[in-house]
């Protein structure tokens, strides 16, 4: 089967992720990416020294907001030579991520040229939060309706396609993939802690929260990014010994093995998350997760069993103290959600042969 892969191909765990795994499988897989057209070299800055720069300087910061607006000539070369590229190959489906660029008109065009082609779109984020500026998925959400299929990353973004566009959307939830997030007795004293968080600052109380824990002397370590919006960074950053940074690849999965217990919280406020990827990643690793509540996390894992779940800052603490006085009970939660997760299919190989069912369905339908 030959098979197109679009999005941004920044980071190896979200459209690069589904191309690595429709390869391994067999399939003849092609690559699309946005981010080769967003090569960006410098930030626009005024500075009478460097005066001769300026008309490069000027380009690039033209070429960064054609990329945060989705409008422009680049953006204009981009859906031009999607099209064009469709019907070069001529796929037997295209798997777009974050389709941000394409207008409707570009994804019609493109299933005219190649009449044989199904396109599918994915989202890894709900494009219907209200939060969020209009010019970020006002292109991707014009052009649902012209796509074959559409997956959703969240269950409630399901009625939202129904609603909004008639859509019978199928549910792709988020994954692990067993390379990157695993079980190892690979433990790094940089990391080692009792209680630690990996993920972005939001103004929802969790930096509240997390300041108690260093305050009261708690073994506690904080990864991520956007920490520096917090009114407690200078703190934050005392604990770590410099500024709180993010963790990628090989040192996300040694770092989640080196503490006793993994916070996973949600983007609640901003985007209505009732799940992450971290939801699943965490018992791929065979660590304990204590997560916020919600009824869709809580129907991945059994709570109390598969892992345990807090609903407010006060039983987030009185849990943490519970399950580090408690550690044979500890290690069987961590046990039964790793077990869970391997059980139930949360690897991105099961959501790649998801994707490959949807396909010979539509063909079967046709």
């Amino acid at each position: 089967m030959k098979i197109l892969v679009v999005g941004e191909f920044i980071t190896e765990i979200y459209e690069a992720a589904f191309l690595e795994s429709f390869k391994e499988m067999g399939h003849d897989v092609y690559k699309f990416s946005f981010s080769d057209y967003f090569n960006f070299k410098s930030s626009f800055s005024f500075n009478w020294k460097n005066f001769l720069s300026y008309p490069a300087k000027f380009l690039e910061a033209l070429k960064r907001a054609q990329n945060k607006y989705h409008v422009g000539p680049l953006v204009n070369k981009i859906n031009r030579d999607f099209i064009a590229y469709v019907k070069k190959i001529k796929p037997d489906f295209v798997f777009i991520e974050q389709g941000m660029f394409f207008s409707s008109k570009t994804i019609r065009t493109a299933k005219s040229k190649s009449p044989d082609t199904k396109i599918f779109g994915y989202c890894q984020d709900n494009p219907f939060t209200k939060t969020a500026p209009k010019y970020l998925w006002g292109k991707y959400l014009e052009s649902c309706p012209a796509y074959d299929h559409i997956f959703s990353f969240h269950v409630f973004n399901l009625a939202d396609y129904k609603r909004a566009y008639g859509i019978n959307s199928e549910l792709l939830r988020g994954y692990y993939i067993k390379t990157r997030n695993f079980p190892t007795d690979k433990i790094d004293e940089r990391y080692k802690c009792d209680v630690m968080f990996i993920g972005h600052f939001e103004d929802d109380g969790r930096d509240e929260a997390f300041i108690k824990l260093v305050r009261g002397g708690y073994s506690f370590k904080l990864y991520g990014t956007e920490w520096h919006n917090s009114k407690y960074y200078d703190e934050f950053k005392n604990l770590m010994g410099g500024d709180i940074k993010p963790l990628r690849g090989e040192d996300y999965n040694i770092a989640l093995n080196s503490c006793k217990i993994a916070l996973c919280l949600f983007s609640k406020k901003l985007n209505g998350n009732e799940y992450t990827t971290r939801t699943l990643e965490i018992p791929a690793t065979r660590i304990f997760m204590l997560s916020e509540y919600t009824d869709d996390a809580a129907s991945l894992f059994e709570p109390d069993k598969e892992a345990v779940y807090f609903k407010d800052n006060n039983e987030l603490i009185s849990k943490i103290d519970y399950y580090l006085s408690h550690d044979e009970e500890r290690k069987k939660i961590a046990l039964k959600g790793y077990e869970r997760a391997i059980r139930d299919g949360h690897e991105i190989r099961d959501r790649a042969e998801q994707v490959i069912r949807a396909y010979e369905r539509l063909k079967e339908a046709d």
